[in-house]
C-alpha cells in the first residue's frame, strides 16, 4: 500500500490541546488536557462516568456516562463517536466486559467497528469507578 504524503505539511501535525471546560471538576487544576489534537487524529484522555463530581453506582450508568464524556470531548475537537479507531478500556471487575460490550454497540452502533484493548485493574483513582475509557478518533478532513 502506498500512501500519498504530497499534501503533508509539519505544522499542521503540531498538537493542540482542546480545553473542554464540561469535563473540568470545580477546583480541579489537572495536570493534562481531556482532549489533544495532532492533524486529524484527535486523542481523548481516560473518561470515566464522573460528571460535575457525580458517578452512577450502577456499571452501566457508568459505562454510559464516560460515552458521554468522550462525545463532548469529541465534539470539542470537530469530532464524533463514530470517529473513534481506537479504544482502551479499563475496567476494576472483568465480568462486566460482555455489558461494555453490548453497551458499547448500542451506542456506536454494531457496523462502527474500531480495535480495542480491555484491561482488568485493582483500581481507579477513585474506588467508586468501576471503568474508564481512553479514546482516538480521526476527525473527517
Amino acid at each position: 500500500m502506498n500512501f500519498d504524503l504530497s499534501g503533508w505539511k509539519a505544522e499542521m501535525w503540531r498538537k493542540q490541546a482542546v480545553h473542554v471546560p464540561e469535563l473540568s471538576a470545580p477546583g480541579y487544576n489537572p495536570s493534562h488536557e481531556q482532549c489533544v489534537v495532532a492533524g486529524y487524529l484527535v486523542f481523548v484522555a481516560g473518561q470515566t462516568g464522573f460528571r460535575n463530581g457525580k458517578i452512577s453506582s450502577e456499571f452501566s450508568g457508568q459505562v454510559r456516562q464516560a460515552f458521554a464524556n468522550i462525545e463532548v470531548a469529541l465534539k470539542a475537537a470537530n469530532a464524533q463517536l463514530t470517529d473513534i479507531v481506537s479504544m482502551t478500556v479499563f475496567l476494576t471487575d472483568v465480568r462486566n466486559q460482555p455489558e461494555f460490550s453490548k453497551i458499547r454497540q448500542e451506542i456506536l452502533g454494531s457496523d462502527n467497528l474500531s480495535s480495542s484493548a480491555t484491561i482488568g485493574i485493582r483500581q481507579l483513582f477513585d474506588p467508586r469507578a468501576m471503568i474508564e475509557i481512553q479514546a482516538t478518533a480521526v476527525r473527517p478532513a
